[in-house]
C-alpha cells in the first residue's frame, strides 16, 4: 500500500510538473510569436504571391511625421498659422515619440485635427505665395497617399494576422482550459472606420 501511494504521489508530481512546463513552453511561444507578429509592423508583410514586401505602416508613419514638418516649418513663419503650425509640431512630436504601436495608433489619429485645422486657416488667409499654397496641395496629397495606404492596404493586412493569431491563441487555450489572461499578444493597428486620415483632392 506504502508503494501504491508513493507511486501515486509520483506520477500526480510528474504530471503537476508536466502541465506547468507545457503552461511555460505555451507562454514562452506566445511571446515569441507576438514578437514576429508585431515585427510586421515595423518590416511590412511579405506577400508571397507577388514575391515581395508591402512597405511597412511604420514606414508610411514616417512619411507623415516627416511631412507634418515641412508643412508646419512653412506656415510658422506667419504670425497668424504660429498657434496652429505649433499643434501640428506637437502632435507630429507624439507621433514621434510613441514606442507602442497602441500609442502610434493612437497619435496617429490625434495627427488630423491640428493638420487639417492649419491647412484651413492657412489656405484661408491672402497672406501665403501660390508657390506656398501649391506646396500645401503637394504635402496634403502626400499625407492623403500615406493614409489611403495605411487604411486600405496596410492595416488591414496587419490586423488579420493579429485576428489569426488570437483566434488560434483562444482555441489552444479553451482545448488546455486555460486562462487567455495575462499571456502575451500583438498590439492591433486598426483601419479605422470612416476610411483614411487624410483625403485629400
Amino acid at each position: 500500500m506504502k508503494y501504491l501511494k508513493k507511486r501515486s504521489i509520483a506520477i500526480f508530481l510528474t504530471f503537476v510538473i508536466a502541465f506547468v512546463a507545457m503552461l511555460f513552453g505555451v507562454r514562452k511561444t506566445a511571446i515569441r510569436l507576438t514578437k514576429e507578429i508585431e515585427d510586421l509592423f515595423y518590416t511590412g508583410i511579405y506577400q508571397k504571391q507577388l514575391g515581395f514586401y508591402q512597405q511597412s505602416i511604420d514606414s508610411q508613419l514616417n512619411r507623415i511625421v516627416a511631412v507634418s514638418v515641412s508643412l508646419a516649418t512653412l506656415m510658422q513663419n506667419y504670425p497668424e498659422l504660429e498657434s496652429e503650425a505649433a499643434a501640428v509640431l506637437r502632435a507630429r512630436w507624439n507621433l514621434l515619440v510613441a514606442e507602442t504601436i497602441a500609442e502610434k495608433h493612437e497619435a496617429y489619429i490625434n495627427m488630423r485635427m491640428p493638420i487639417l485645422e492649419l491647412v484651413e486657416k492657412a489656405t484661408q488667409s491672402e497672406v501665403l505665395s501660390e508657390r506656398e499654397l501649391d506646396a500645401i496641395i503637394q504635402y496634403m496629397q502626400t499625407l492623403s497617399g500615406a493614409s489611403y495606404y495605411i487604411e486600405s492596404t496596410l492595416a488591414p493586412a496587419y490586423t488579420s494576422i493579429v485576428d489569426e493569431y488570437k483566434k488560434n491563441q483562444s482555441v489552444l487555450a479553451d482545448i488546455l482550459n486555460i486562462s487567455r489572461q495575462g499571456v502575451t499578444t500583438p498590439s492591433y493597428f486598426r483601419p479605422l472606420e470612416n476610411g483614411p486620415l487624410f483625403a485629400y483632392n
